[in-house]
Order: C-alpha cells, then sequence, then structure tokens
C-alpha cells in the first residue's frame, strides 16, 4: 500500500513543483518535491528503493522539462541510491540531515553541469548558491525530525 502512495505522490509532486511554486522561494528558487521524496524513499526503504523512486521520479521531472528524461532520471536515482546506502548502513538519526544536505549539494552541482552539457546554457552561480541554501534548510527541517528506528 506505501508503494502505490508513493509512485501517485511523485506525480503530484513534480507536477505540483513545476507548476504552483515554480520559482516561488525568494531568488526564483523551486521547491525540489521530487528530490525531497527521492530521499525520503531512499532513506525509508533502502538503496533499492531510492533507486526505484529516483528513477521514476527523475523521468516525470526530465519529461516535464522538455530535456532528455534519461540522465535527469539517472542523476535522481543516483541520489535515491546514495540515501538508500547511507540508511542501510548508518543507524544513527541525527546524520540524516547532513546527509540529505551533501546529497543536495551533490544534485544541484550535477544538475547544473547537465544543464550546461545538455541546454548548453549554465546557471548562474547565484541561484546555484541559493538553491542549495533553500533545499538544504528544507532538508534540514523535513529530515532532522527524529524517528523511532527499530533495530
Amino acid at each position: 500500500m506505501t508503494f502505490l502512495i508513493v509512485v501517485l505522490l511523485i506525480p503530484l509532486a513534480v507536477v505540483l513543483q513545476s507548476s504552483m511554486v515554480y520559482q516561488a522561494l525568494p531568488g526564483g528558487v523551486t521547491p525540489d518535491f521530487a528530490l525531497w521524496l527521492t530521499l525520503a524513499v531512499g532513506f525509508r526503504w533502502g538503496a533499492a528503493g531510492g533507486t526505484s523512486a529516483g528513477l521514476w521520479a527523475g523521468a516525470l521531472v526530465g519529461a516535464l522539462r522538455g530535456v532528455a528524461g534519461t540522465p535527469v532520471a539517472f542523476l535522481y536515482g543516483l541520489v535515491g541510491w546514495l540515501a538508500g546506502l547511507h540508511a542501510e548502513r548508518t543507524h544513527q538519526t541525527w546524520t540524516y540531515p547532513a546527509a540529505a544536505m551533501a546529497l543536495v549539494i551533490l544534485f544541484v552541482t550535477a544538475e547544473a553541469e547537465l544543464s550546461r552539457v545538455l541546454m548548453e546554457s549554465q546557471p548562474s552561480l547565484n541561484w546555484m548558491l541559493k538553491s542549495i541554501g533553500w533545499q538544504s534548510i528544507a532538508s534540514l527541517a523535513f529530515f532532522g525530525w527524529p524517528r523511532s528506528r527499530a533495530t
């Protein structure tokens, strides 16, 4: 049942981020709900779940952006896989916000490089720093809550 909810929630998040909240944060930054869901699924279900959610989210984001969906799907899948590896190997809940922030930095940097290669237009450094800042703050709020974890 939870799998079905995630499969349906990712398209909703992608549509929401590309329509209603597009450039909603100060500095013209768009909240990346698909990235946060990919991280959450990776942290919750491990590497396989994070990779699957990332590939699904990345394919949808790539299709809506009108760029090649395969590199974007690969990038989201990579971030989900790394989040899942972190969850499988580490049992301290305080490391989740730090891992999420590191993966956000990796994601935004790789996304800027993909944009430069695929569309021949790289986002400005100012936008990248604002995006990393806002996405990291949201990751702290989203993944910083204490959670009970069975050992």
